[in-house]
């Protein structure tokens, strides 16, 4: 789970085309969102990740 994380902050980071205008996810600058050599090589258990999940998501 924490790899598609990863991903979606890349398409922060960097901005995404979408298949329509409305799927399109806009690039945030600022530097919250760039690579980091730490943050990416971290090993999160998915179970630990959808219960944070779950309770943001209520």
């Amino acid at each position: 789970m924490y790899e598609v994380y990863k991903q979606f902050f890349d398409y922060i980071n960097l901005g995404k085309k979408g298949e329509t205008e409305i799927d399109n996810i806009p690039a945030y600058n600022g530097g919250l969102f760039l690579k980091d050599e730490i943050l990416d090589n971290l090993k999160i258990d998915d179970a630990i990740l959808l219960e944070d999940v779950k309770k943001i998501s209520k």
